[in-house]
This record gives C-alpha cells, sequence and structure tokens, in this order.
C-alpha cells in the first residue's frame, strides 16, 4: 500500500475493532484510478487473516441488472421478492461473528439499493461489523453523497485517497521493477500527477513496449514515449464525456496545463456562460480541476494523449485562432494580446521552440502598439534563448525595454530576458549589467532580482571566487524558495546544482535537480528538461556511475533540441 500507510492504519484499527466485538464504518473517496479498489481488497485480505467473515459486494458501471443486485450476489443470494426481510436475515446470520462488508463504487448503485444499504447498516448497529464504503467522488448522483454524509454524522470515520507524493510514486517504480528509478524515469512518471492506475498502467506499457532498462542496478528510460497501453486507459476515461465537454478539454489541451475559461471560450466561438455546462463535466469527471482564476488539467499524462488526438495542423490552427481579428460581420472585440503571449509561453514551455518562435512573430505582426509589443519581444527573446541563440535574445529584451510606461511585471521580465542573454554570453557586460539590477534594490520585483543574482554567481565562479558564486546561487534558491517553484524559475537550482558538483557535492546537487525534474514534470515543463538531464549526467559521472551518466547523456541528447546553454 505504497502511499497510502496514513489510510491503511485506519482500516487496520477498523478490522481489529470488529474482532474484538465493536462495530464500526469508514468512508473512502477518491478520483477514478486512486487506488479504491486495491484498498478494499487488502482490507478483505487482512480480514480473512484476522479470522473475520467476508462479504465483497461491488456496482457495475452500467447500473443493476436487477434491483439490489449487488447486494444479492455479495451474499449469495437469488433475486426476487420480499427482497429486504431476506438481505436483513443474511447478513444478520454471517454477523453473528467478526464482520466485514465492503462495498465498492457505490456511486453507480440506484437510489433503492443505497437505501436499502443505509438501513441494514442501521439495523447491523452493535454487532462486530465492519463496513468499508468506496465511492469515486468525480461520478455519481446527490442520492451517494447523501448517504455518506449522514453515514458520517452518525460517526462514520472518512479518508479521501489523495495523490501519490513523489516520493510514493518513486517506491512504486521501484516495487515494480526491482530497481529504483533514475531521475528521468521518475519525472515522466510523475506526469501521471500521483494518480496510481495511470502510473501503473504507464509503467505496465512501457514494460510491454520494451522501453525500460535496468543500469547497474536502476531502472532508466531511455527514450521517454507515451504508450499505448496509458493511451488507451486515458481514452477510456475521454470517452465518457459529452462532446462539447471533449470539444473543450481537446482545444485546451493544446494551451498548455492551465488556462483561463474566457481563453477557451473565444477559440471555440461561445461565451465562458455557454462554456459552464462542459466545464462542469469536465470538472467532474475528473480531467479538469479548478485552480482559481484558471482551469488546469489534474494529470499532465492525460493532456499529452488528449495532445496528441488532435492533429499537428489543428494544433497551429487553434494556437493561431485566438490571434485572428474576427471578421468584419461579427462584434466580438479582437483578442487581446495577453492572449498570444500565453500561446507563445505555452508552446515554448512544452519545448515546442519553432513553434513558439513562429506564433510570436505572426503575433508582432498583429499587435503593433509599442506595450503590447514589448511583452511579445520578451516571449520572443525567452524563446532565443532557449534555443542557444543569446545575441539575437539579448536584442529582443533590449527592444522591449526601450519602450516607455511598460507595466512593472513586463519591465521585469525584459530585464531577466536581457540578464539571461547576456550570462549565456559570459564577461563584463553581464556582470556590470546585473550589479545595476542588484543594486536599484526595490526598484525591480522577484524575476528580475532572481536573474541578476544568477547572473552574478555565475560571473563570481568563472572569476574563480567559488564560494561567492555558491552564496549567490544559493541566495538566488532561497529566494525562489520562499515561494516554490510555482513560477517555475529553474536557472538558481540548475546554477547551484552545476557549481555542486563541480565542488563534489554530489548529494546537494542531486537534491536540486530532483526537485527542479519534479517540478518540471508536474507542470508538463519540457524546455529545460535536456539540460536537467545533462546535469544529472555530470553529477552521475562524478559519483563514478559511468553506466547512469552515460543514460542520462543520451536523453539529454534526446531532448536538445532547443535546450538553453546550460545543457551544453
Amino acid at each position: 500500500m505504497r502511499g497510502r500507510e496514513r489510510e491503511w492504519e485506519v482500516v487496520e484499527r477498523l478490522l481489529r475493532a470488529a474482532g474484538a466485538g465493536d462495530g464500526g464504518t469508514l468512508l473512502v473517496d477518491g478520483e477514478p484510478g486512486a487506488g479504491k479498489t486495491r484498498l478494499l481488497s487488502e482490507a478483505a485480505v487482512t480480514a480473512a487473516a484476522l479470522g473475520l467473515d467476508t462479504v465483497t459486494a461491488h456496482a457495475g458501471e452500467l447500473g443493476e441488472p436487477v434491483p439490489y443486485g449487488m447486494l444479492f450476489d455479495a451474499l449469495g443470494l437469488p433475486p426476487g421478492d420480499d427482497a429486504l426481510p431476506r438481505l436483513r436475515a443474511a447478513l444478520a446470520a454471517r454477523a453473528a461473528g467478526p464482520l466485514l462488508v465492503t462495498a465498492d463504487d457505490v456511486q453507480w448503485c440506484d437510489p433503492a439499493t443505497l437505501a436499502v444499504l443505509c438501513a441494514l447498516h442501521g439495523e447491523l448497529a452493535g454487532r462486530p461489523v465492519a463496513w468499508l464504503l468506496a465511492r469515486c467522488t468525480l461520478e455519481g448522483g446527490d442520492h451517494v453523497r447523501r448517504l455518506f454524509d449522514l453515514l458520517e454524522r452518525r460517526g462514520a470515520g472518512r479518508v479521501t485517497l489523495a495523490p501519490l507524493t513523489p516520493h510514493a510514486v518513486a517506491a512504486l517504480l521501484e516495487d515494480e521493477l526491482g530497481a529504483p528509478p533514475d531521475a528521468p524515469l521518475a519525472a515522466f512518471a510523475g506526469t501521471a500527477g500521483g494518480n496510481p492506475l495511470l502510473v501503473t498502467e504507464l509503467l505496465a506499457g512501457l514494460r510491454e513496449e520494451g522501453a525500460l532498462r535496468i543500469t547497474r542496478g536502476r531502472a532508466t528510460l531511455p527514450r521517454p514515449h507515451l504508450p499505448a497501453r496509458a493511451s488507451r486507459l486515458v481514452r477510456h476515461w475521454l470517452g465518457a464525456l459529452g462532446a462539447d465537454a471533449r470539444n473543450l478539454v481537446e482545444t485546451a489541451a493544446v494551451l498548455g496545463r492551465s488556462f483561463t475559461p474566457a481563453r477557451a471560450a473565444a477559440l471555440l466561438g461561445t461565451t465562458p456562460a455557454a462554456l459552464l455546462p462542459a466545464v462542469e463535466e469536465a470538472l467532474a469527471a475528473g480531467i479538469l480541476a479548478d485552480a482559481g482564476h484558471e482551469l488546469t488539467f489534474r494529470h499532465e499524462l492525460v493532456r499529452h494523449v488528449i495532445t496528441e488526438t488532435v492533429p499537428e495542423p489543428l494544433r497551429h490552427a487553434l494556437l493561431d485562432q485566438g490571434d485572428e481579428p474576427p471578421p468584419p460581420t461579427e462584434r466580438a472585440p479582437s483578442p487581446h494580446p495577453r492572449q498570444s503571449v500565453e500561446a507563445v509561453d505555452a508552446a515554448a514551455a512544452a519545448g515546442r521552440l519553432a513553434e513558439a518562435e513562429r506564433l510570436a512573430r505572426v503575433a508582432l505582426t498583429r499587435h503593433r502598439g509599442a506595450r503590447a509589443a514589448a511583452e511579445l519581444r520578451c516571449a520572443l527573446s525567452d524563446v532565443m534563448f532557449l534555443d542557444g541563440r543569446a545575441p539575437q535574445a539579448g536584442r529582443e529584451a533590449e527592444a522591449a525595454l526601450a519602450v516607455p510606461g511598460l507595466a512593472p511585471a513586463v519591465r521585469d521580465r525584459a530585464v531577466a530576458a536581457r540578464l539571461a542573454a547576456l550570462t549565456a554570453q559570459g564577461g563584463d557586460p553581464a556582470r556590470e549589467y546585473a550589479r545595476q539590477v542588484a543594486d536599484a534594490g526595490g526598484r525591480h520585483g522577484e524575476r528580475a532580482a532572481l536573474a541578476a543574482l544568477v547572473t552574478l554567481a555565475a560571473a563570481e565562479w568563472s572569476a574563480g571566487r567559488l564560494s561567492d558564486g555558491l552564496a549567490l546561487a544559493a541566495e538566488a534558491r532561497g529566494l525562489i524558495g520562499t515561494h516554490g517553484l510555482a513560477a517555475h524559475h529553474y536557472e538558481p537550482h540548475l546554477t547551484l546544482a552545476w557549481m555542486s558538483t563541480d565542488v563534489h557535492h554530489l548529494e546537494e546537487a542531486g537534491v536540486l535537480l530532483r526537485e527542479a525534474r519534479e517540478d518540471m514534470a508536474a507542470h508538463g515543463i519540457a524546455a529545460w528538461a535536456a539540460t536537467a538531464a545533462a546535469l544529472h549526467a555530470r553529477v552521475c559521472l562524478a559519483a563514478d556511475r559511468p553506466e547512469a551518466a552515460a543514460a542520462d547523456a543520451e536523453h539529454a541528447l534526446g531532448l536538445a533540441a532547443g535546450a538553453p546553454p546550460f545543457a551544453a
């Protein structure tokens, strides 16, 4: 029960209490694939080992073929009239001694079956019966929700199976493969968002297709790819969506991990209000999640599968659509330039640099206002930097900075872009500009401050002042540490990992890279993946693990089209 230790303790207490003569109830909530069925199965095995009788019921997704069929099947009774008296008598006879009753997927039960289940639960109060009921929180209607709420008010315990932590996912991979995963494999498994079923199907598919290797005691994935088995599972989940909801998620998947309802509505030619039923259906199905002002895909792996179903020409058309002015006969307002910036950033984050640059250049021809163009130039600068064209990236950033009256966030982005470009080129200009930014104090925001610290750290390191370089890089990482990696500032982590490797602080370098790669995997950020893999190869080489280093290096080379300069 990897990652479910806390929940399993609650189950064991319930079973031991029943064995001692005390009844009890535990309600289990979870999204599809969270491991509810596995938890109930393990509970039944453990109950039998403890001497408890067991009754296991499971509701079918298509509903009950006959009234109360789930309960009749569980108790070995033929269906027929007088259901409640016969079910009551059979269950009471089984409850003469300690008994475990499990009911799985009760969200599919009809209201009559739920009512009988509730009645039997009440009539057997005081008997040594452990009830373990599980439901999917993203399916079913109000009847099952009311049942769970009622039982909880009557004293039932309740647990929710949350996504597995990255540590638990790595342990699950080690259990299945017989060897711990290397960082690239762990990061790739992280795209499943901690969903146990997605993780196991992804792993099973990779094994079936011969994609995994065991190298010097580590499980590796030389060339990440999405196996057919995992794709089939996701498509099965998508198949339950109606046409409008499926159209929504297919369109939104092209935009990136997160998107605004207004942006999706604009691409679909409708309004956010009209989109509400499709959004609610996708939320209920567990495909999307509410992230405040945005919607986000629960699992990056699911988004990747959905994106694959959209033909590439259509993907480009969808990204372009938000930038096209409406026909003269329409009264819809012209899209805001911010939509163009979001499209460029999403393509760049996914590692599609050629597409990102094309989108930026097309948008620059449409949005001719100086301030609107400035942020687009910042985005284009970032793309060029990721593509290894530092001088061109610097020129785009300088053009943005030349525009007066920029919003603080845009100016900060332009400053950071120019610093990144100068750092890649090295020399005095980078150090001097970084010092100017650092000395300006509160005139700049976090993004520019981080970039200045990274630039100064690299300059000090290159000048042979290793302690100063390490201290500055650690300061930059500390600044990020106060906010998390939500803004995807990977440069401090990667810079400090590079320096730590050079001075043979390999454990610290490994931790830094793991943090960055886990965040990249969780948010679908592919642009820095080659850099992280290349740096990890250096760590493995310094640790005298040549085979692991070679695997990481091969992985980095496979991703290196458009890798930032660190990867070199």
